[in-house]
């Protein structure tokens, strides 16, 4: 009753069956449900979703129940580390400098959970990089 499924899986707890999402050759840092729209965000270091049937920079939604990506592709550069889903936007942090194709965004940038498209909000970070106070 297994099934192969790489770097990230959805497992419902009910029927006991594993849904699609998955990564091809990359890395899986974050996750993010959205019960409302019934979405579930990630974000990694990875170019496609899948099984490799669809291309995705960095960033992915996914359907919940069956775990098909969704259309939402907002795309960034380099590795998404962190995401946080609320009110309606999905905040990323990470290594970019640019999402939505050539939009820039050092290194944290919010999207519109519905589009993908990135919002105004620009804190324009100066590294990804944050060491503990000692």
């Amino acid at each position: 009753m297994g099934a192969t499924r790489n770097r990230i899986a959805a497992i419902d707890a009910t029927h006991r069956a594993c849904h699609l999402l998955e990564s091809e050759r990359g890395l899986v840092f974050g996750l993010g449900p959205d019960g409302e729209r019934g979405t579930v965000y990630v974000g990694g270091l990875f170019t496609s979703v899948n099984g490799g049937t669809a291309a995705r920079n960095n960033l992915a939604a996914f359907n919940a129940t069956t775990g098909i990506a969704t259309g939402l592709n907002p795309g960034s550069n380099d590795t998404v580390y962190s995401l946080v889903v609320s009110g309606g936007l999905v905040y990323t942090g990470g290594q970019f400098t640019t999402v939505n194709g050539a939009l820039t965004r050092n290194r944290l940038a919010a999207f519109d959970a519905t589009t993908g498209v990135a919002t105004a909000w620009d804190p324009n970070a100066n590294s990804f990089w944050s060491r503990p106070f000692r």
